[in-house]
């Protein structure tokens, strides 16, 4: 038989993956707090490139074929 294990010893479970909606949402939040803040048009380009390439990943993968 298997080993009992005490539910007080168990390992706590990883946090789970966050959703590519939510990543994208946390994104455009941090985006929107940037905006009031003078001399960051690189990192405002920075993010909104960074959105771009994550968006085209995620088109290219709901793209390719299923096996």
């Amino acid at each position: 038989m298997g080993e009992v294990v005490k539910l007080s010893e168990r390992r706590k479970r990883p946090e789970p993956v966050p959703t590519f909606d939510r990543v994208m949402e946390r994104l455009f939040e941090a985006l929107d707090l940037m905006e009031p803040v003078r001399g960051t048009a690189a990192a405002h380009k920075a993010v909104c490139d960074g959105i771009e390439m994550l968006l085209t990943r995620e088109e290219r993968l709901l793209a390719w074929p299923k096996k």
